[in-house]
């Protein structure tokens, strides 16, 4: 099976939000798989290399603008291909903080109208001062010339119909464009990036740095505080795409956040990169 290995580093650090969070700015101390496979979508889609076929609307840039019943959706360009991988995952090599710090924000795009009298007397909510600003806890991770390693593992049929030939080769250029990972602020340049032969572990105990589903595995006994969870998700690449969330155990530390190898109990399946390089997948 073929997967990606991809070796970089960020800037300044980076910052991920929780889909439906807009005015809760608190970050993620790592980027979920659905930021892996964005970061490798906008590339692909700004050297125009996604097929034609793609999606259900006009491709736009970054964006999908699909029709549903005579409505527009704007959709990720992520979402077109999103099924092509199997599994997406991360390490970090170094120990990045996370830090948030209070700011005064305008808020009052976050307010829906309630029509109460209030509100009517003004003309509507956002003419209201009280509901105009607001304290609002802005979060990222500064993790300056820090370096992370990525992974993906992909089904090598459905990926080849949505990239235009030759897919290989020019999935493999296109590594090399990833500029960032995460929010658009979070600048990524790629050190080195491969496309590679993944092996099938037969072993139902592995041990691994990479980021897995909590139901794929059980991590050891003795080993629960060099691991912890997060909730990551699958879609929610537009308005009208829902995410669906699910638990994700993460190796390491999260203050500071880092990345060890810990020892898991495979309920699905494995395949390893290198050593202490393993993606575990639920199927």
């Amino acid at each position: 099976m073929l997967g990606i290995r991809i070796e970089g580093e960020y800037h300044w650090g980076y910052w991920v939000r929780i889909p439906g969070t807009s005015k809760q700015q608190s970050a993620l101390p790592l980027p979920p798989p659905t930021s892996l496979i964005g970061a490798l979508a906008f590339p692909l889609a700004r050297r125009g290399l996604l097929a034609e076929s793609v999606g259900q609307g006009k491709i736009v840039g970054e964006t999908i603008f699909p029709v549903f019943n005579g409505k527009c959706a704007p959709l990720s360009t992520a979402s077109s291909f999103a099924d092509a991988f199997l599994g997406a995952s991360m390490f970090l090599n170094g120990k990045a903080i996370m830090w948030e710090d209070i700011n005064k924000y305008t808020t009052v795009h976050f307010h829906a109208t309630q029509g109460n009298p209030e509100e009517k007397a003004a003309g509507g909510r956002r003419y209201l001062e009280k509901y105009r600003t607001g304290a609002i806890s802005s979060g990222k991770v500064l993790y300056p010339k820090g370096k992370a390693t990525i992974f993906f593992i992909f089904d090598e049929e459905t990926l080849s119909k949505y990239i235009l030939p030759p897919w290989d080769r020019n999935l493999e250029e296109t590594l090399w464009s990833i500029s960032r990972i995460g929010s658009k602020e979070s600048i990524f340049s790629v050190n080195k990036a491969e496309l590679v032969e993944v092996k099938k572990k037969s072993e139902d105990v592995v041990k691994t740095k990479l980021y897995f589903p909590a139901e794929a595995g059980e991590v050891r006994t003795g080993e629960e505080f060099r691991s912890y969870k997060l909730a990551f998700w699958k879609g929610g690449w537009g308005r009208d795409d829902p995410p669906v969330f699910s638990e994700y155990v993460i190796p390491g530390s999260r203050s500071p956040i880092s990345s060890e190898a810990i020892s898991v109990r495979v309920k699905g399946s494995s395949y390893e990169f290198a050593s202490d390089e393993v993606m575990i997948l639920e199927r």
